[in-house]
């Protein structure tokens, strides 16, 4: 962004002021790891859980996570001085240019505006379950953007990326989960997939509403097969499947789909952090 306020390596300061080094080894080489929340009245929402992501990618790429506290008090600086009452915000991490001296960059930008239902193609990109880099946020996230680019080119919102073996992993910036015969079901995390606060908080709900869940392999077929799809993320929360490839899902969102989002809204509104 070039307008508005954004906390830089410790200070709160306009975006158009903020400059990175050209030693930063985030730019030079991809080296870090991002969050991105969704703020509500100031306010990041699910921010522990962010956190503990955050702090786990950090301690796997050899990187020094901020202290929580600390952390959530940039944050909220940040929300105050840009002043939005819904915003995406987002907190990246990098290597810096020197050792032990990370760049921590906390920045805002409005919040998509999602459809009620979204149309997702299959990606030709393949996901390699073992990467050293599976299930990191980091910001090498080249993969990522031009699978969702190859599938935006053609009209669809979303582009899904399976393995070698044409197991179902993620979606390019969300999780997928299917409905069939009244039960719920989503890639489990040794897919590759991205362990998204969303897809946590949506497998706490189904729990609680004596939804079975479970985490186990999908293939191609079973997409087509199921009653309801739908994707989750920090900033669609839950967004129903309408067409996936050629096949329409009549009436989406689903009636279990619906239950779920209105569920996570009511959660919003009640814990902003859950």
């Amino acid at each position: 962004m070039t307008d508005g306020w954004v906390h830089w390596n410790g200070k709160l300061q306009p975006a158009a002021e903020a400059s990175v080094s050209t030693a930063d080894r985030g730019l030079l080489l991809g080296w870090g790891c991002f969050e991105t929340l969704q703020a509500l009245g100031g306010q990041p929402y699910a921010f522990t859980r962010h956190f503990l992501r955050l702090e786990a990618g950090a301690l796997a790429l050899g990187l020094a996570a901020p202290e929580k506290e600390e952390l959530l008090g940039h944050c909220r600086a940040v929300l105050e001085a840009n002043g939005p009452e819904k915003a995406r915000l987002r907190i990246t991490l990098t290597a810096g240019p020197d050792e032990g001296a990370p760049s921590l960059l906390i920045a805002t930008s409005a919040l998509p505006q999602r459809a009620a239902t979204s149309r997702v193609l299959f990606s030709r990109r393949r996901r390699e379950r073992g990467g050293g880099l599976t299930r990191l946020k980091t910001v090498s996230y080249l993969d990522n953007v031009l699978a969702l680019r190859e599938a935006t080119r053609q009209g669809a919102d979303e582009s899904l990326l399976f393995d070698e073996a044409g197991q179902l992993c993620e979606g390019a910036t969300s999780n997928v989960f299917l409905v069939r015969e009244g039960q719920v079901w989503t890639p489990p995390l040794s897919s590759g997939c991205l362990p998204g606060v969303t897809r946590e908080l949506v497998l706490e709900l189904a729990a609680k509403f004596g939804l079975r869940c479970h985490q186990a392999a999908i293939d191609r077929a079973s997409l087509f097969q199921a009653e309801e799809l739908f994707l989750t993320s920090s900033t669609r929360d839950v967004q129903g499947i309408a067409q996936c490839q050629d096949h329409l899902l009549e009436g989406a969102p689903g009636a279990l789909t619906r239950q779920l989002q209105e569920a996570f809204h009511e959660w919003q509104r009640e814990v902003i952090d859950p």
